[in-house]
């Protein structure tokens, strides 16, 4: 499986579950909506967009930006948590579509 390669698989595993029981959770409780607190709408363009790509040239997603810009698992966390609070933020100053950078 994919998340038990790399220098973190318990991480990995961590995550995939800690997703499931989250997703769980969140259609049990009729709250699907929490989903988009975690992953904004518009992410994966907007950090598209933070590295010069143009919304058609996103492919790949977030995932793809931050794990390529970063130099370890640390980093990569810290470049998410960075890019996801400017994405929420410049929506809500309304600076800021999936295809502009802020």
């Amino acid at each position: 499986m994919y998340f038990m390669t790399g220098d973190y698989p318990l991480t990995g595993f961590l995550g995939m579950i800690t997703g499931i029981e989250f997703a769980k959770s969140a259609i049990t409780d009729g709250q699907i909506d929490q989903l988009d607190q975690l992953i904004p709408d518009g992410f994966s363009e907007f950090v598209a967009a933070q590295f010069g790509e143009g919304k058609d040239d996103n492919t790949l997603g977030w995932w793809y930006y931050v794990t390529t810009n970063t130099g370890s698992e640390k980093e990569a966390f810290d470049l998410f948590c960075e890019l996801r609070s400017k994405c929420i933020n410049a929506r809500a100053a309304g600076t800021a579509t999936p295809s502009e950078p802020v």
